[in-house]
């Protein structure tokens, strides 16, 4: 795949993902900006990530 380009692999076969639009743009912004907002406000210690942001499983840091 060309470096930037959108795609997910399903079961063998290659899908291109169309660019997120504007307004799942914005819904994302508002939900990760409540949600940090509430942490916040409550004390909590977790942070949020909005996307895109990558995600290994694999990996085993503590960062």
């Amino acid at each position: 795949m060309p470096d930037g380009q959108r795609a997910e692999l399903i079961d063998g076969q290659v899908y291109n993902m169309a660019p997120p639009s504007r307004i799942h743009q914005e819904i994302s912004y508002q939900i990760s900006r409540l949600l940090g907002n509430y942490i916040e406000s409550n004390g909590g210690e977790c942070r949020v990530y909005p996307p895109p942001f990558a995600v290994n499983l694999d990996a085993d840091d503590k960062d």
